[in-house]
């Protein structure tokens, strides 16, 4: 199985998924992916910084590394390369043969990284999207809603706590006292498992209740914007998707509650999955 950020990969198309998980990971730091384009060799993805300056990555395949073609697009690149600490091997190469790059950001936050422990590889089983893209495009979501930082906490803990079977062995384990030095995230993401769980497409139809807290809120509009998006792009038509009948009112029963219209939606859909152009090098 294809992990979320391989070190190796040996055709177009992992690259290409490489990239764009990559590019759902950076979003909430200001970046952004907008190109990707075959090489013969592999592919070249166009970054731009939050400053609006477009950076170059490549990932060349498995089978045609060692054949000098990194040294020569490096050398026929007009843009500044890009990395960073997600890349281990990649900056290790870099130092060594000392040529410049810019670096791009990491979220070291302890709750993220908590969720970037937890999440691991793990997809969801309908939708084949992995657990940490559901975490980052919340993010991004929630610092466009101009979230605060204990909310962006809370956010990354939810998938620790929110599940029945997950809370008791989170709490068990010690992780939170161990990594979050603040109780407010605590107690934001213990009061959004709350509202959250008190409403389930498997209840029965009605407009749920929201929280007094206006920032648990916002979790929940970042969670369900991207579950109906999730649902309409992978889940309703998926052969075992039993219950489409209820989800598509369970969705607008949330909106409701929200105030989301279908233009907020719309523009919330755009902002967590921003056009990306595919091309050839020969274009």
């Amino acid at each position: 199985m294809l992990v979320r950020f391989p070190s190796q990969v040996s055709t177009h198309e992992e690259a290409r998924q490489y990239y764009l998980d990559r590019g759902i990971q950076l979003r909430p730091s200001g970046w952004h992916l907008h190109t990707l384009t075959e090489l013969d060799y592999g592919v070249e993805a166009t970054i731009r910084s939050p400053e609006g300056v477009d950076h170059k990555s490549v990932f060349v395949l498995e089978q045609d590394q060692g054949k000098g073609h990194f040294t020569r697009w490096l050398q026929e690149s007009e843009h500044p390369y890009a990395s960073g600490a997600m890349c281990p091997e990649m900056l290790n190469w870099l130092h060594r043969y000392q040529i410049r790059y810019t670096p791009v950001p990491k979220n070291n936050r302890p709750a993220y990284l908590a969720a970037e422990k937890y999440c691991g590889d793990r997809k969801a089983r309908r939708s084949g999207i992995f657990w940490m893209n559901h975490v980052d495009e919340g993010l991004l979501l929630l610092k466009h809603l101009g979230a605060s930082d204990d909310t962006l906490d809370a956010w990354c803990l939810h998938p620790m706590l929110q599940p029945d079977d997950v809370l008791p062995k989170t709490l068990k384990s010690g992780a939170l006292c161990e990594l979050i030095t603040g109780e407010t995230s605590v107690a934001l993401a213990m009061e959004y498992r709350a509202v959250a769980n008190a409403h389930l497409s498997k209840h029965e139809p009605k407009i749920p209740e929201l929280s007094p807290i206006h920032e648990v809120n916002l979790m929940l509009v970042a969670d369900k914007v991207q579950n109906q998006k999730d649902y309409l792009l992978y889940v309703r038509n998926h052969p075992e998707c039993y219950n489409a009948k209820r989800l598509d009112a369970y969705f607008p029963e949330w909106f409701d509650a929200l105030g989301i219209t279908l233009d907020m939606y719309r523009g919330y859909n755009e902002l967590i999955c921003p056009l990306i152009t595919y091309k050839s090098k020969a274009e």
